[in-house]
């Protein structure tokens, strides 16, 4: 197969064919959209210097300069807006999920902006195309690409339209970046259990994400467990089966959130420990699944005493 800066460029060619040749940008988009008209010589005039302006933009996403690829990277917004919906979704889409392997500034400047694209894909129906690019992301390197990769992925859950959005689209995004060989996946993967559990997901995929997150809390990556640790009182938070009339779901839930806060209360890690008095509070604020005293207090004592702070 070709090489992958090959296949993004012949990718980004085609865009710059399409604006450069079509009497209109939005050409072939959703009836609704209409198509744009030149009333005038002055309108077309106008018109044509707009579509030039994205095809150099266009242009710039591969250029050799790293500075000329950040601020291109800056007006995803502006040049999708130019190509349409259709077009997003088709191209651009997978254009980024191709470019994870760029430097950190343009990781950087793009995760800010995918984020953002979620009106110009076609709307909530549409928006978990979005996710492919984000997941991406996820698992670079670089902790500030991955930190808003998480931010973005849960403005692109929000986003989605459909009963059933989260869980065919969120849900299996959350169960690769769980099992995924590289640790920063199973980072980013910490970040998204709450947005899905607040979805209200049938009993099913609750009881799946359940068993994911237990493991990520138990990973053997120090720095996985910590952002597990970080995430607990949120996931605590957002779980329906802490609020089950069913007994035995509840009690399930119950122990298996008692089980991993006390297995990371006394985690060997500094860093994993730290998080404990948060997890505390998150606890205690669910009176009615947890017995402050009897659960959580211990705890608190326990973490007074650590001879580490």
């Amino acid at each position: 197969p070709p090489p992958v800066d090959q296949c993004r460029r012949a990718s980004m060619a085609t865009f710059a064919r399409g604006l450069k040749s079509n009497g209109s940008v939005r050409a072939e988009e959703e009836e609704d959209e209409g198509r744009l008209q030149c009333g005038s010589l002055e309108e077309s005039s106008s018109s044509s210097c707009e579509l030039a302006e994205i095809a150099v933009l266009i242009d710039q996403l591969k250029d050799e300069s790293i500075g000329l690829r950040v601020g291109a990277t800056r007006q995803l917004c502006k040049i999708a807006s130019a190509l349409g919906p259709r077009r997003v979704r088709e191209e651009l889409v997978p254009f980024l999920s191709e470019s994870s392997d760029e430097g950190d500034e343009v990781l950087l400047a793009m995760v800010d902006e995918v984020g953002k694209l979620t009106s110009f894909v076609g709307g909530g129906a549409y928006a978990h195309v979005l996710l492919e690019p984000v997941e991406a992301l996820a698992t670079v390197e670089e902790s500030a690409v991955r930190e808003k990769a998480v931010e973005a992925a849960i403005a692109v859950a929000e986003a989605m339209t459909g009963p059933d959005a989260v869980a065919q689209h969120l849900v299996p995004v959350i169960r690769r970046l769980s099992t995924h060989d590289w640790f920063t996946g199973r980072m980013s993967a910490c970040g998204l259990f709450a947005t899905a559990l607040a979805s209200r997901l049938a009993r099913p995929a609750r009881r799946e994400l359940g068993a994911l997150y237990s493991r990520l809390c138990r990973d053997d990556t120090p720095m996985v467990r910590r952002v597990a640790a970080f995430s607990l009182s949120a996931v605590v938070a957002a779980d329906a089966d802490l609020d089950s009339e069913d007994e035995v779901v509840l009690d399930e839930a119950r122990e298996r959130y008692l089980s991993l806060f006390r297995s990371l209360a006394e985690d060997d890690q500094d860093s994993v420990r730290l998080q404990t008095i948060e997890n505390c509070v998150g606890l205690a604020a669910r009176r009615d699944a947890f017995a402050a005293e009897h659960d959580v207090l211990p705890i608190v004592l326990a973490a007074a005493a650590d001879r580490s702070w």
